[in-house]
């Protein structure tokens, strides 16, 4: 049984000890979840990224499938979509909702009856830590399912789709490396699909050094724009950002993100894209224990322009409150933040309403015990805020919910006692109101999987 990565860690090598709330207290520097690549040994293999899901009153599905080529030949299924009003039950728990070898989840913005998961099928005869990755395709919010065969192969698959286009999907696979050894040789690839995962094409990254740059697994669509960071961005100076529009060639843009302060470098893993805006944080260095030491840079038009803010903290409840990243965030909701740094036992979670350069703070938890998983957050547009938050370390974890203009959170729902259980999203209606949480308990047991929380 694998432990629980909080944060996977998106960052690990870059969070500062400030005494008594360090935040590597909760994370997992030895999980093995933990994706091939240059510098794997500060990376995370597992995005909290997460999942951001649309989820709207329509219902029953009539699925077409046809048969088409794949570019290897095989036949795979492509599915066409018409919708009639229906209702999804409410759940009495988190339920099963994907194929037992789903991964990682994403679910169409633009068309909400559409959900990918991926995730690797071991061979029989084989070793069971690596295999070819399959893409399953939901047309009715997670409730059936079909399997869709890739090009890729590996241990660790993450998928993301675009915010605009729901037939543009990005699939992302790797070796998982960790405590000097990986699960295979398989190297880290990126393939693309402007067909809803019937047809799929490999990208790479322009050269870097002399040589084409690998992929890492930090990447997200802005529109029908493909963002990706490159392996070991920020270690040597040289390009970190790449973009691809309509499954073009990739390109470097972080050459456009100019009037930085010195000595900015790109967090790792920090990049977030929410409707069609890219949200990219840096840490300044040399930072010391500065709290103003993070800078939120954000484009809207694929790379070309930029704009950016040193991310500071605006309250006045806790004391020397900085280097805050964005935990969550969904279209036409502020962005919700969680701090690195912070004179305090428990650290709260925050709001920007101005694109992170100010934030503000949330109400304070039910009880002073409590204390957040803040990568485990998820919000819908209507401003209602979902976050995981556990007493003892290892032990059960609850979510809880802030509705808009409420005071107090109120608990939502118990991980019923999964092991290595993450909140990944929440799915809303077509008003933007919260209809359901998505998760993912990744345990190595006969309780893993992506689970599904329809709110009442």
């Amino acid at each position: 049984m694998f432990s629980r990565p909080l944060a996977f860690l998106l960052r690990g090598a870059l969070v500062r000890t400030v005494a008594p709330y360090d935040r590597q207290s909760r994370s997992d520097a030895d999980s093995p979840f933990r994706p091939k690549g240059p510098g794997r040994g500060k990376l995370a293999a597992l995005s909290a990224l997460g999942l951001v899901a649309v989820l709207a009153i329509a219902g029953t599905i009539a699925i077409e499938a046809q048969l088409v080529n794949h570019p290897q030949g095989s036949a795979v299924l492509r599915a066409t979509v018409t919708a009639a009003p229906t209702r999804i039950p409410a759940s009495k728990d988190w339920e099963h909702a994907g194929p037992a070898f789903a991964q990682r989840a994403a679910i169409a913005e633009s068309q909400p009856s559409r959900i990918y998961a991926c995730g690797y099928q071991a061979p029989a005869g084989g070793n069971g830590q690596t295999g070819p990755v399959s893409l399953a395709v939901s047309n009715d919010y997670g409730t059936t399912w079909q399997t869709l065969s890739t090009p890729a192969q590996g241990s660790f698959c993450d998928v993301r789709v675009s915010t605009t286009n729901p037939q543009y999907v990005a699939l992302f696979t790797s070796a998982i490396c960790g405590q000097g050894s990986c699960t295979s040789t398989d190297p880290s690839r990126l393939n693309v699909s402007l067909d809803g995962g019937a047809d799929w094409s490999p990208l790479a990254l322009p050269e870097k050094n002399g040589k084409p740059a690998d992929p890492s697994s930090f990447f997200a669509w802005a529109g029908d724009t493909l963002f990706v960071i490159a392996a070991g961005a920020g270690n040597d100076g040289g390009h970190y950002l790449a973009a691809s529009t309509n499954g073009r060639a990739f390109a470097w843009v972080d050459q456009n993100l100019t009037g930085m302060p010195s000595g900015a470098t790109p967090a790792t893993g920090e990049i977030r894209a929410i409707g069609a805006t890219l949200y990219l944080t840096f840490l300044l260095s040399p930072c010391g224990n500065n709290p103003n030491c993070m800078t939120v840079a954000r484009t809207s038009d694929g790379g070309a322009t930029w704009k950016h803010a040193i991310a500071t903290y605006a309250g006045a409840a806790y004391a020397d409150v900085g280097d805050i990243r964005i935990v969550a965030g969904a279209p036409g909701a502020p962005l919700i933040g969680s701090p690195g740094m912070c004179q305090c036992s428990t650290p709260p979670t925050l709001r920007s309403t101005d694109g992170g350069a100010t934030w503000h703070d949330l109400p304070a938890y039910p009880s002073t015990t409590l204390k957040p998983q803040e990568f485990f957050s998820a919000e819908a547009p209507d401003g209602t805020v979902y976050i995981t938050l556990y007493e003892d370390l290892g032990g059960p974890e609850n979510i809880f919910a802030l509705a808009p203009g409420a005071t107090t959170w109120q608990k939502i729902v118990y991980d019923g006692g999964l092991t290595d259980f993450q909140l990944q999203g929440v799915a809303w209606d077509a008003k933007g109101h919260p209809l359901a949480l998505w998760g993912w308990n990744y345990a190595n047991d006969q309780q893993s999987g992506l689970r599904r929380f329809v709110l009442p």
